[in-house]
């Protein structure tokens, strides 16, 4: 009986998404989204699943091409290479996301409030949702390809909502009840300033929710941050972890819940200590750097040991 009982949510779940972000007369999420895509690009079905077959590569290829080494780089990469729209739209699965976004809205109901900032918000997917169920939502991103069309994409329905484009417009502070960033923080090369800009823009107890595949991700060179070490100093800027306890902010499905206004007490001390201890642990573990620093050996490849220069034969 609880078997049926979970299948039929889960069904109403996945029913409340399509309406959300499916166009009207389609019944099927993917050939939604590559209708969408044919509107906007002007190409057809067959040629978007041409470009779906060898996005990640090509995107692969773009981002070794361009050296991104630093933020000024990546930047550029994600402003300048139109194309990534196809790898992005390739990933937005069905239901990807589904059981994040209902985290969120379960927190919402109990925490109140409707000021959602989706930072990061790629093609505005998961803002298509949050809007049909109420939510006043702000779309944030450096990306233009993706930022114009997510745009499109809102305006396609006639559904007014707001945007910024992060390299041009600060984030205002202490405006957003909740703020979301769904696979954005393995992406960024000082993800600690981020947090920073984050933690400031959520009003005091607002909610911050982070999901990163964090990990070395050999396949994918835009992945950048391979460990969690950041989060473990979000006590010092007053968040909180609500997923779990204090010691331990990493949840199994790499999906955090941080609440900021955290006031100075033992608690919030206990937790920055644990965190630095967590935060030297992994950087003993990990090495100092924080990201990848350099390309990618091919797998199979051994590495080389590096000898000093000065203790080389002549």
């Amino acid at each position: 009986m609880r078997r049926k009982l979970d299948d039929l949510h889960d069904r109403e779940n996945q029913r409340c998404w399509d309406a959300a972000v499916m166009l009207p007369g389609e019944s099927d999420l993917r050939t939604s989204m590559k209708r969408e895509l044919s509107e906007y690009t002007g190409l057809t079905f067959e040629q978007i699943e041409t470009r779906y077959a060898s996005a990640k590569i090509d995107s692969a290829k773009e981002w070794g091409e361009r050296q991104c080494e630093n933020d000024a780089s990546v930047q550029t990469f994600y402003h300048e290479y139109s194309d990534y729209i196809f790898e992005v739209a390739s990933l937005d699965s069905p239901y990807r996301r589904l059981d994040s976004v209902l985290d969120v809205l379960a927190w919402a109901r109990v925490n109140g409030g409707r000021e959602l900032l989706d930072y990061g918000a790629g093609i505005g997917t998961t803002a298509l949702y949050f809007h049909a169920r109420g939510m006043d939502v702000t779309l944030a991103d450096i990306s233009t390809p993706l930022q114009e069309l997510s745009r499109w994409r809102f305006e396609r329905r006639g559904w007014p909502t707001k945007f910024i484009d992060l390299k041009q417009e600060p984030l205002p502070q202490s405006a957003y009840d909740f703020v979301i960033s769904f696979d954005v923080f393995e992406h960024l090369y000082h993800p600690w300033q981020h947090l920073k800009t984050l933690s400031d823009a959520i009003k005091p107890g607002g909610l911050l929710f982070i999901e990163a595949p964090f990990g070395v991700d050999r396949d994918n060179p835009l992945h950048i941050v391979k460990d969690t070490r950041v989060l473990d100093l979000a006590p010092m800027l007053g968040l909180q972890a609500e997923n779990c306890s204090p010691y331990r902010l990493l949840t199994e499905s790499g999906f955090f819940v941080l609440r900021s206004g955290q006031t100075w007490g033992v608690p919030r001390l206990l937790a920055i200590l644990v965190g630095w201890i967590r935060y030297g642990l992994k950087r003993v573990k990990n090495g100092p750097q924080l990201m990848r620093t350099g390309p990618r050996r091919p797998k199979g490849e051994k590495s080389i040991r590096r000898v000093p220069l000065d203790s080389r034969h002549p």
